[in-house]
Order: C-alpha cells, then sequence, then structure tokens
C-alpha cells in the first residue's frame, strides 16, 4: 500500500485506502480461482494420461490393474476440487471487488482533476463531503462475501488526491493522460496475458481431443479396451480447455474496443483548453473505463 503522501509533478494521486484494500482481494481471489482451475485441468489431463497409459500397456501384454484406480481418484480429485472452489467462491468474491474497486477509482479520479460533480468552482469541504457520500454508497450496493474487508467504510480522502486539485489546469490535465495512458498500458498487459493463456489451453484441448480420438478409434477396431474412467477424464478435460481457450477471445475483442476509445478521449485531453472540457474528457473517460468493466463482467460471466 503507498503511503498517504501529496501529489508531485511525477506520482500519480493515491487511490483511497478501501480501492486499495478491493485491489488486493480482487488479486488474492483471481490468482486462487485460476490456480484452482488450473490444477483441476491438471488433474484431468493426468486422468486421461494414465487411462491411454493402461490401454497400451495391454496391447503389449501387460495388464496395469491399478491404472483404472489412479484415474478414477484423480478424476474423483478433480471433482471434489470443483465442489470447495464453488463453495468457497474466489470467482464471485474477485468479480465484485473488482467492479469495486474500479467504481471507486473512477470516483477518485473525478474528484482528482475536476469532474462536474467535483468541480473546482465548488467549496471544498462540499465536494469532499459528495466525495464521501458517494465511496459509502458504493460499497453499500454491493456485498462482498469477504470477511477480511470488513474496514471498507472508513472512507478517507489521501493527501495526494486532494492536492491533485490544487493544480492549475494543465498540470490536471497531463495527470488525467498519464492516467489514460496507463490504463491503455494496462489492457495491453492483460491481453498479453490472456493470449498466453489461450495458447496454453488450446495446447492442452487439442491432446486431450487426440487423446480421446486414440481411445475411441482403438475400441472401434479392437485394438484398446477403453476405461469409461479414461474417456470422461479425456473429454471432460477437453470441454474444460476450449472453455479456458474461448472465454478470452470475447474479453480480447472487447479490450481492442476500449483501448481504441481511450486513444481518442487521450487526444481530446492533450487539447483541453478550458475547464469545462477538461471536465467533460475525465467524465467521458471515467464512463468509458466503467462500461469496460462491466463489459468485461459480462463476458467473463
Amino acid at each position: 500500500m503507498s503511503e498517504n503522501r501529496p501529489a508531485t509533478r511525477d506520482s500519480l494521486p493515491d487511490l483511497p485506502i478501501s480501492a486499495v484494500t478491493l485491489h488486493a482481494v480482487a488479486s488474492k481471489m483471481r490468482t486462487q480461482f485460476e490456480r484452482s482451475e488450473f490444477i483441476r485441468l491438471g488433474l484431468l489431463v493426468a486422468a486421461a494420461g494414465v487411462s491411454v497409459a493402461t490401454s497400451v500397456a495391454r496391447v503389449g501384454g501387460t495388464d496395469l490393474v491399478i491404472g483404472p484406480a489412479i484415474a478414477g481418484m484423480l478424476l474423483l480429485s478433480s471433482f471434489v476440487l470443483d465442489l470447495v472452489t464453488k463453495e468457497s467462491q474466489p470467482r464471485a468474491t474477485w468479480l465484485k471487488a473488482f467492479q469495486l474497486e474500479k467504481r471507486i477509482e473512477a470516483l477518485a479520479w473525478q474528484y482528482a482533476v475536476g469532474g462536474h460533480v467535483y468541480s473546482r468552482q465548488l467549496p471544498q469541504q462540499e465536494v469532499d463531503d459528495r466525495f464521501n457520500v458517494e465511496l459509502v454508497k458504493i460499497l453499500k450496493e454491493c456485498e462482498v462475501p469477504s470477511a477480511g474487508i470488513q474496514s471498507l467504510f472508513g472512507a478517507q480522502i489521501p493527501d495526494s488526491l486532494r492536492s491533485s486539485r490544487t493544480r492549475d489546469r494543465m498540470e490536471r490535465a497531463e495527470l488525467y493522460i498519464r492516467r489514460l495512458r496507463e490504463a491503455i498500458a494496462e489492457l495491453g498487459r492483460e491481453m498479453s496475458s490472456l493470449e498466453r493463456r489461450g495458447r496454453h489451453a488450446t495446447w492442452t484441448a487439442r491432446a486431450c481431443q487426440a487423446a480421446t480420438l486414440i481411445l475411441a478409434a482403438g475400441q472401434a477396431i479392437g485394438m484398446l479396451s477403453v476405461s469409461l474412467v479414461g474417456l470422461g477424464a479425456t473429454l471432460t478435460a477437453s470441454i474444460l480447455a476450449w472453455r479456458t481457450v474461448s472465454a478470452p477471445l470475447g474479453i480480447t475483442r472487447e479490450f481492442m474496443r476500449v483501448s481504441g476509445e481511450l486513444l481518442l478521449i487521450l487526444n481530446q485531453a492533450e487539447k483541453a483548453s478550458d475547464e469545462q472540457s477538461l471536465s467533460a474528457i475525465v467524465d467521458k473517460g471515467e464512463e468509458t473505463l466503467l462500461e469496460h468493466v462491466e463489459r468485461r463482467l459480462a463476458l467473463i460471466e
């Protein structure tokens, strides 16, 4: 967590403690969910591999009696892990915390740069009160199912966030330009990560599909004695891998769409000539980012 410090020309303002905490929760839950999915897929692939090895060994005259039992245990472990993951709800917590974090982040940037609701013409105390009311309202709208973030309702405005409002228009415009550039860079990093996951899942899906075809063909011509456990494992692993592949496709297109919109807004920010135009640009930029969050969550779900 960053220190509560005044903003400098070379720094972006700190976000409220609630956004920082939500970011930590979202990151932890996302890692937990993705690790669980990876382990599930690994167990299914292992079960499929044991089944194929058992069938091939039988062709060579070796009967691996323990093979089906191992495959069954691996398949059962995958099923139990799936149940445990659904019970603990890391995915639901991740998505909800991510949504709330981004809404607070948008609120903070409108406050810092001077969106219409937080116009610099308003008294500072009135602006602070509006910010705190909206912050608490956001946190109360959605219940985050995690006992570890009960302190979120202590609304506060970091010094660096408040001092950003004292900068002149050109400095605040430059600050927001940096905000947009960082948002575009973050989208690029997310796209690269999704593409890597997609490639790995694609090869896993292809391997599982090939194993299924080998088992089915061997059974059909009488060369292999196929275990239903192994066949089920290969089919399930193939489906899970394909789901992992197909999910990022729509999200990647959404990343490309919003990146284009943010580039247009960035270009407008570079030409902002007065307070009114800068306020409109900030409001448009944050609205675009929040729309992206909603679209992204809809695609993931």
